[in-house]
C-alpha cells in the first residue's frame, strides 16, 4: 500500500482473475478492540508547509517515501485533502483497506453512491484492474454494498483447507463469546461453505456433554452456526445453577457413604425377597390367595412373627395378600434414608438407562418417604456431566419426579449415538487438515 500508480491503458484489457486464496494473499481481519492497519498519518507544520509525520517504529523507507510523495500531491491539489489518509491498495489487505475507505468517505462528506466511483484513487495493481473489469462489465459502481462484497470475494476469501486448520485451533476454553466470535472471524475470511458444513464445524470443538445439551442429545438441528451459537449462549447461566446444586447432591451421598463405612453394615434385600419367595411357594403348592395370609405365619419368627400376631389380634384382614404385604414391608422393609444414600451412590453409572433406572427404582422402593425433588437431586448425581447437560438443557429443564427424569435419560438414547457418530466425522476432518497442513503449509494465524 505504498506505490502510486495512476490508471493505464494496458488495464483495461485485464481478463478477471481467480480469487486469490493463497496462503501468502490473504490478510486476516483486526480482531475487536485492535486499531487497524492503515497506516496512521497526521501533519504539523513546519514553515510554510505540512510534512507528514508517521509512527518511525514501523514505517518502512517506501512508506515514508509515499506519505511524502501524497503530501506533495496534496499540497498541489492532486489529491482532496482529508483527515484520514489510507494509502494504496493492491489487494492484499482487501478488507480492513474497505473499512479504512469508508471512514475516509464518511469524513470526507461524500455521497455513498459516489464512493464506488471514488475508490479507484485508491487503487494500484491487481485491485485497480479488477474495478476497471468491473466498470466495463457494467457493475453498478454507485451500490456500495455490492461492490464491496464483489471485491472482496475476489481478494479477502481464504481456501477451506486453511479454513479447516483455523476452525481446528478455535478450541473450547469456557467462554461462548470468546468462542464464537473467533468462529464468526474465521467464517468471515473464508470461502462461502453450506450451512449445515458450517454448523458441524461449530460443534466440532465443543466438549461432549456442551454438545449434549444445546442438541438434546441429538434430537436438535441448527438452520445455520449462528442458530448453534444462540444456543450456546443461552444455556450458561442455568447450567452453572444446575452444577452446584449437582455437586451438593453428590458430596452429600459421599459423606453419608464415608459414615456408613465407620459404623454401619452392608444394606440389603433379605426382607422383600423372602415376601415374593413366600408367594412363589403358596402358589407352587396350590393354596388358594385367601390362604396365603394365614400360612405366612409358617415362615415367621422373631419380630415379624410378633408383628404377625398384633395384626391378627387388631382385626387386620390376613385374606387380603395384597394390603398384608404392604403391612410387613412398611414394617420391615423400609430402609433409613441414610441407608439409601449409601445404596443410591453404588449405583454408578455403567452406560444402560434401564439398569440405571431399575437399580435406583429398587432403592427407592424399599426406602423411607423423600420429597420429590430430593429424590430428583440423588437420580441425577452420579450421571455423567455431558448426560446431565442433555437431559436439563444445560440446566433450563425441570423434572416433577425422579421417574420423569428417567424417561428423559431413555428418549435421548438413539439420537445422542447418531450425532456423536457426526460429531467424530467432523473432529477427523478437521484432524486430518491440521496434519496435512503441517506437512506442507504455513502456520495460518488470526492476527
Amino acid at each position: 500500500m505504498h506505490d502510486i500508480v495512476e490508471p493505464n491503458e494496458e488495464a483495461a484489457d485485464y481478463p478477471m482473475e481467480s480469487p486469490r486464496t493463497e496462503p501468502d494473499h490473504c490478510i486476516d481481519p483486526p480482531t475487536a478492540g485492535v486499531a487497524r492497519s492503515g497506516p496512521r498519518v497526521w501533519f504539523r507544520d513546519i514553515g510554510e508547509s505540512k510534512e507528514p509525520v508517521g509512527d518511525q517504529a514501523w514505517m518502512d523507507p517506501g512508506q515514508s517515501e509515499f506519505l511524502r510523495e501524497l503530501a506533495a500531491q496534496m499540497a498541489r491539489g492532486v489529491v482532496q485533502a482529508s483527515q484520514r489518509s489510507i494509502g494504496y491498495e493492491d489487494g492484499k489487505n482487501m478488507r480492513d483497506f474497505l473499512d479504512l475507505a469508508e471512514l475516509d468517505f464518511i469524513e470526507r462528506g461524500l455521497e455513498e453512491r459516489l464512493w464506488g466511483e471514488e475508490l479507484k484513487r485508491y487503487l494500484r495493481g491487481d485491485a485497480l484492474r479488477f474495478w476497471l473489469y468491473l466498470r466495463r462489465t457494467g457493475e453498478p459502481l454507485t451500490d456500495w454494498e455490492q461492490l464491496r462484497q464483489r471485491f472482496c470475494e475476489q481478494f479477502c476469501n481464504i481456501t477451506l483447507e486453511r479454513m479447516k486448520v483455523m476452525i481446528a485451533k478455535n478450541v473450547w476454553r469456557g467462554d461462548h463469546h470468546a468462542y464464537s466470535a473467533r468462529f464468526a472471524d474465521i467464517v468471515a475470511q473464508g470461502v462461502t461453505v453450506a450451512p449445515d458444513m458450517l454448523v458441524g464445524y461449530y460443534l466440532a470443538n465443543l466438549p461432549g456433554e456442551i454438545l449434549r445439551e444445546i442438541t438434546r442429545g441429538g434430537t436438535r438441528t441448527f438452520a445455520d452456526w449462528r442458530d448453534a451459537a444462540a444456543a450456546l449462549a443461552a444455556m450458561a447461566t442455568p447450567w452453572k445453577d444446575l452444577c452446584e446444586n449437582h455437586h451438593r447432591f453428590r458430596r452429600d451421598l459421599e459423606d453419608a457413604t464415608r459414615r456408613w463405612a465407620k459404623g454401619g453394615r452392608e444394606p440389603d434385600l433379605v426382607r422383600r425377597d423372602f415376601l415374593d419367595l413366600a408367594e412363589l411357594d403358596f402358589i407352587e403348592r396350590g393354596l388358594e390367595e385367601r390362604l396365603w395370609g394365614e400360612e405366612l405365619k409358617r415362615y415367621l419368627r422373631g419380630d415379624a412373627l410378633r408383628f404377625w400376631l398384633y395384626l391378627r389380634r387388631t382385626g387386620e384382614p390376613l385374606t387380603d395378600w395384597e394390603q398384608l404385604r404392604q403391612r410387613f414391608c412398611e414394617q420391615f422393609c423400609n430402609i433409613t434414608l441414610e441407608r439409601m444414600k449409601v445404596m443410591i451412590a453404588k449405583n454408578v453409572w455403567r452406560g444402560d438407562h434401564h439398569a440405571y433406572s431399575a437399580r435406583f427404582a429398587d432403592i427407592v422402593a424399599q426406602g423411607v418417604t423423600v420429597a420429590p425433588d430430593m429424590l430428583v437431586g440423588y437420580y441425577l448425581a452420579n450421571l455423567p456431566g455431558e448426560i446431565l447437560r442433555e437431559i436439563t438443557r444445560g440446566g433450563t429443564r425441570r423434572f416433577a419426579d425422579w421417574r420423569d427424569a428417567a424417561a428423559a435419560l431413555a428418549a435421548m438414547a438413539t439420537p445422542w449415538k447418531d450425532l456423536c457418530e457426526n460429531h467424530h466425522r467432523f473432529r477427523r476432518d478437521l484432524e486430518d487438515a491440521t496434519r496435512r497442513w503441517a506437512k506442507g503449509g504455513r502456520e495460518p494465524d488470526l492476527v
